[in-house]
């Protein structure tokens, strides 16, 4: 797509079934389960990788974190591009934070030592060699996506339904858990609003396209629960401009 679909109408879009952001990876990653081998099945940039990292990224973009639980991303997997800032978070952000590290991190709460105020923003990055950008950057176009993260009352729920929302900016925020720093990369998300029509149309869904939900704790989300990407397609019903949701065919490189 050439064109940015946020001038194009819904009428415009070739609207076809996506798979998620993922999907061709679990075939490389059970075979290397199924041989229980560990010679790398999979390669990024020619070089050659453990498919187990892959798969690891995998589920935590699906599951809930009971079952996958290494947020880090030191791995060669993960890559930030700048222009790059280094920036302070409101007290708000930080309350926010701790409230989200307690949720994802596989130890008690008060194991978590320290939330600094300092992080880095980053453009836009990589993961596993799909690009996801922010609002801001010139991979704006990848900075639209569907995980599952929002609950009820901008809840944090890692089983609650996809829905759409965009990337704000990327982070880097390094944490001390129980006497260790972690490094991790977060998406500041503002969360799309439903429309009253949302499940009307075959193959789409509609949201509210200057309305976000209050998110809360649910505002910060790591990386890799990004499961899927979308693009937006804009028109108007009853005066009220309105936004598609198209997914897109991406995933992860082999």
């Amino acid at each position: 797509m050439k064109q940015f679909l946020q001038h194009r109408s819904v009428d415009d879009i070739n609207i076809q079934w996506a798979p998620d952001l993922h999907a061709d990876l679990l075939a490389a990653a059970s075979k290397y389960v199924a041989n229980k081998s560990r010679k790398p099945v999979g390669s990024l940039g020619g070089l050659f990788v453990d498919s187990s990292l892959f798969m690891n990224i995998y589920n935590l973009s699906t599951g809930n974190n009971g079952l996958w639980k290494t947020w880090s991303t030191t791995c060669s997997l993960y890559k930030l591009h700048p222009p790059c800032k280094a920036d302070i978070f409101t007290r708000d952000e930080i309350h926010n934070l701790k409230q989200m590290y307690g949720s994802i991190v596989e130890v008690t709460p008060s194991k978590i030592c320290s939330v600094p105020e300092m992080h880095s923003e980053y453009a836009f990055a990589e993961v596993g060699g799909a690009l996801v950008g922010s609002r801001s950057s010139r991979h704006g176009r990848s900075s639209f996506i569907i995980p599952s993260w929002l609950g009820l009352a901008g809840r944090l729920d890692m089983t609650a339904e996809e829905r759409p929302g965009r990337i704000e900016r990327l982070v880097c925020h390094r944490i001390n858990v129980d006497g260790a720093w972690r490094e991790m990369i977060h998406a500041e998300v503002r969360w799309y609003a439903e429309h009253p029509l949302k499940n009307q149309f075959s193959g789409v869904t509609l949201w509210q396209s200057n309305s976000y939900e209050t998110a809360g704790v649910s505002s910060f989300m790591p990386i890799q629960r990004i499961k899927q990407l979308f693009a937006p397609a804009y028109d108007s019903i009853d005066g009220q401009r309105v936004m598609f949701v198209l997914p897109l065919s991406s995933r992860l490189c082999f």
